[in-house]
């Protein structure tokens, strides 16, 4: 594979210096969940009760974005965010979905630049740090 031996450099001795960082990593979506017809009045209380942003907004503005939804999506967050976001909520009675990931990854670095190696082709990155780890670049685990 010609793209990946334009990444030899890592692991040939030309350029020392190269790591992978193993990023270890983990996400979650989260989504408040409401019976059908939506949240009642009480329901977005609690809502912008639990979450800054819905407390920004008026009671107004809260219940026209809420109104009729049966699922309100509430982004990603790192997994131990997400773990404190959903217990806000729930501690004020709101019905919560969260969805944990895996997103970890594995990032060529040159210790001495203190750069990393962006490879936009996931498929390439993947190839390249596999390649770099079986010829005995070391790894460092990293918890994120």
């Amino acid at each position: 594979m010609a793209q990946l031996d334009d990444h030899s450099y890592l692991w040939d001795g030309s350029d020392p210096g190269w790591v992978v960082f193993d990023v270890r990593r983990q996400v979650a979506e989260l989504a408040l969940r409401f019976p059908d017809g939506g949240p009642s009045l009480r329901d977005i209380a609690a809502v912008r009760a639990a979450l800054p942003r819905f407390a920004e907004q008026t009671s107004a503005q809260a219940f026209a974005a809420l109104k009729g939804q049966k699922r309100v999506p509430l982004g990603e967050y790192e997994y131990d965010e997400a773990k404190r976001v959903s217990a806000a909520c729930k501690k004020r009675g709101l019905s919560v979905e969260m969805v944990g990931t895996d997103a970890s990854a594995l990032l060529p670095y040159h210790e001495g630049r203190k750069t990393g190696l962006i490879i936009e082709d996931d498929a390439l990155a993947a190839a390249v740090c596999e390649a770099a780890i079986a010829r005995g670049i070391r790894v460092l685990r990293i918890e994120a």
